[in-house]
């Protein structure tokens, strides 16, 4: 559905914006803060909770996930790498 599809994409943005070069000059990280690496589409790093038996599901691309967005109902919990907490796509 386009609510999936535009949950997927938003969090896919905003752990991006994490994961991306900074602007020039804007390099130094923190000593603290490594360097992360740059997100892709492609990498299976993102997780759901079956609604039906609750197992965890990935990891899977956003390419797979994207894929998939018809089959997931909104109230699926999906994660975004090993750790954190699940969120509903809507």
């Amino acid at each position: 559905s386009k609510e999936v599809a535009a949950r997927l994409k938003e969090q896919r943005d905003h752990v991006a914006q994490h994961f991306l070069a900074k602007k020039d000059g804007e390099n130094q990280q923190h000593p603290t803060n490594p360097p992360r690496p740059m997100y892709n589409m492609q990498q299976p790093v993102w997780y759901y909770r079956d609604n039906t038996s609750g197992a965890i599901q990935g990891p899977f691309s956003g390419v797979q996930m994207m894929g998939w967005r018809a089959f997931f109902p909104v109230t699926t919990p999906v994660r975004f790498g090993d750790g954190g907490d699940f969120v509903p796509l809507a």
